[in-house]
């Protein structure tokens, strides 16, 4: 089958590919402009084709493909590229496949259809081109990008949102627990602080013991034991009061009288 004819129905199976299943594909041609090394973002729903029809390229012709969705951060993807045509007829050409800077295929005139290559989940795809004539030669790859994982930003945003809200009760609780801790040693310090007994010196000053009266003894009495102390309160009894009146009877006695 005639080369032109395989690549008829590629372009149709494309075509058909991208109205069922609502893809976009983006039809670069690898010139001097191509050859600024940008990175171009590709997702699930985007094809993006490059075709190259065998004119003089710039010593450094290399551009970066990566796997990233508009809406969802976090999916990750596997970029892939693909030959779709390799027809080489001049040995200036070299195609080279990166994977971060790590070298995963060359082709040059020598070789036949480069086979399907991915570099893998979260990194870069990079195609580089080297052509330093014209020919009539023509290349045309298509990369992909496939999902690998895709992340539901809602049940992210809820586990998000039950985390914060763990956390924030966690330290409520670590708060309500040191504050209890430290209102319960408070305490503590004061109950002690009001019931420690106020520490003094007392003076003991000795009985005095009192007299006894003589108590006889007998043979009924024992005689280890005592009789009870009685304890006869005087009642001090205040001066007569003094008076010069001779009238007074009571004054001096008739014998110290002078005359």
């Amino acid at each position: 089958m005639p080369l032109n004819s395989i690549t008829i129905i590629l372009f149709g199976y494309l075509m058909l590919l991208d109205v069922v299943s609502g893809t976009a594909i983006d039809v670069m041609h690898i010139d001097k402009k191509a050859c600024s090394f940008d990175i171009y973002h590709l997702n699930e729903y985007d094809l993006m084709q490059l075709e190259w029809d065998g004119r003089q390229l710039p010593s450094y012709c290399k551009m970066s493909f990566i796997g990233r969705s508009l809406t969802e951060s976090l999916n990750s993807y596997d970029v892939c590229v693909e030959a779709l045509t390799y027809d080489i007829n001049k040995c200036d050409f070299m195609l080279t496949y990166y994977s971060n800077n790590r070298q995963m295929g060359s082709y040059s005139c020598k070789d036949d259809l480069p086979p399907k290559i991915c570099a893998g989940e979260e990194k870069y795809l990079d195609i580089s081109f080297r052509a330093e004539t014209s020919s009539t030669s023509s290349v045309t790859l298509l990369v992909t990008a496939t999902l690998r994982k895709e992340v539901n930003m809602v049940m992210v945003y809820v586990a998000i949102s039950m985390g914060v809200l763990v956390g924030t009760a966690g330290v409520f609780v670590v708060l309500c627990l040191l504050c209890r801790r430290r209102n319960r040693q408070s305490n503590q310090g004061m109950v002690i602080q009001r019931t420690t007994p106020i520490t003094g010196t007392s003076t003991i000053i000795p009985a005095v013991p009192l007299s006894q009266p003589y108590i006889q003894t007998g043979p009924d009495l024992n005689p280890a034991q005592q009789a009870p102390l009685m304890l006869q309160h005087t009642i001090p009894v205040s001066p007569p009061m003094y008076s010069e009146s001779l009238s007074d009877k009571t004054t001096l006695p008739q014998s110290q009288l002078k005359i």
